[in-house]
C-alpha cells in the first residue's frame, strides 16, 4: 500500500470545475516561471565569486530543489487532469520527491546554519575553500536525507499524514531557532572583536562580517517567504485535519496548497537573486538578461 500526491481527480472537483481550472492554470504559469528563471539564478550564483563556493553550491541547490519540485508538479498535474491509474511507478517516484522538496525547505536554514557554523569555528581553515567541498556534502546529506526518510515512509503509509505534517513543523521549529541563535553568537563574537581586537585575526573579524551579512539576507528571505510558506502550510494543514464530510473544503484547500507552494517557489528565485547585491550584479551581467533589459 502506498500513498501519492496525485491528490484529487475529476470527480473530486466537479462540484466548482472552473474553480480548480483556474487554480492549476495559475500555478502552471508560476511553475513555469520558476523554470524559466532558474538557469540563471543557478549561473549568477556560481558566478558571484566574492561569496564563499560552499554557500553559493548550498544556493543552487536549493534551485535545484525548486526546479525538481515545478517538473514534478507537472507530471501530478497530469495523472489529476486525466484520471490516470494511480498504481503506476512514476507517480511513486515524483510524489516521494515532492515530499522531500517540502522537508528539504522546511530545514534549509538549518543547513545555512551548519554551513556558517563551521565557518565560524574553522575562519582560516574554511575561507581558504580548498578542500571543504566536503562540509557541503555533509549539509546536504543532513538536508535531503532524514527529509527522504520521511517521505518514503509517508509516502508507503508506515506513518499517517499528520506525522508527516508534524515533521515539516518541527524541522522548520529547530532550523529556524538555530539559524537565530548561530546569528547572535556571530554578533556577540564580531562586538567581541571589535572590541578586544587583540585577540583576533584580520579573517576573523573578516569571516565574522561575512557570516552576519550572509545570514541577515537570508533572514531577510525567510521573513518575506515566511507569509506565503504560512499560508500554504494553512492550506495543507486544512486538508490533512478537516473530517472527511467537508471534502470539498478539503480539496479546495489541496489545490490551493500546490498553487501557494508554486507562488512561494518563485518568491524563494525572486530572492535568492535579489536580496544578495553580488548575486544580483551577476544576474544583471548574463547576455540574455542585458538583451531584455535594453
Amino acid at each position: 500500500m502506498y500513498k501519492t500526491m496525485a491528490n484529487l481527480n475529476s470527480t473530486d472537483i466537479s462540484f466548482a470545475p472552473l474553480l480548480f481550472y483556474a487554480i492549476y492554470t495559475a500555478e502552471t504559469v508560476l511553475c513555469v516561471f520558476s523554470l524559466l528563471l532558474a538557469p540563471f539564478a543557478g549561473l549568477a550564483l556560481m558566478r558571484a565569486g566574492v561569496i564563499h563556493r560552499n554557500f553559493r553550491l548550498c544556493c543552487v541547490s536549493a534551485v535545484i530543489q525548486l526546479v525538481i519540485a515545478c517538473s514534478t508538479r507537472f507530471i501530478l498535474l497530469f495523472y489529476q487532469l486525466f484520471d490516470l491509474p494511480r498504481d503506476d511507478v512514476l507517480l511513486i517516484v515524483v510524489s516521494i520527491l515532492r515530499d522531500e522538496f517540502f522537508g528539504y525547505f522546511s530545514s534549509v536554514f538549518g543547513a545555512i546554519t551548519l554551513e556558517r557554523l563551521v565557518a565560524t569555528l574553522h575562519t582560516e581553515w574554511y575561507e581558504k575553500e580548498k578542500g571543504t567541498l566536503h562540509v557541503f556534502i555533509i549539509v546536504q546529506a543532513v538536508l535531503v536525507l532524514p527529509s527522504l526518510a520521511n517521505a518514503l515512509l509517508w509516502i508507503f503509509m508506515t506513518i499517517p499524514g499528520f506525522v508527516n505534517y508534524a515533521f515539516f513543523a518541527v524541522q522548520l521549529v529547530i532550523s529556524g531557532s538555530s539559524f537565530l541563535a548561530i546569528y547572535c553568537w556571530n554578533k556577540r563574537l564580531l562586538e567581541k572583536a571589535e572590541v578586544q581586537y587583540i585577540d583576533y585575526s584580520v579573517s576573523r573579524t573578516f569571516q565574522l562580517r561575512e557570516n552576519i551579512g550572509m545570514m541577515k539576507v537570508r533572514g531577510f528571505e525567510f521573513d518575506e517567504s515566511s507569509y506565503t510558506f504560512s499560508v500554504a502550510f494553512l492550506f495543507y494543514g486544512c486538508y490533512i485535519f478537516l473530517p472527511d464530510h467537508l471534502k470539498n473544503v478539503r480539496s479546495f484547500c489541496v489545490a490551493m496548497f500546490d498553487a501557494w507552494s508554486a507562488l512561494e517557489q518563485v518568491v524563494i528565485m525572486y530572492l535568492l537573486i535579489k536580496r544578495n547585491q553580488a548575486v544580483f550584479n551577476k544576474f544583471e551581467q548574463l547576455p540574455f538578461v542585458r538583451g531584455v533589459r535594453k
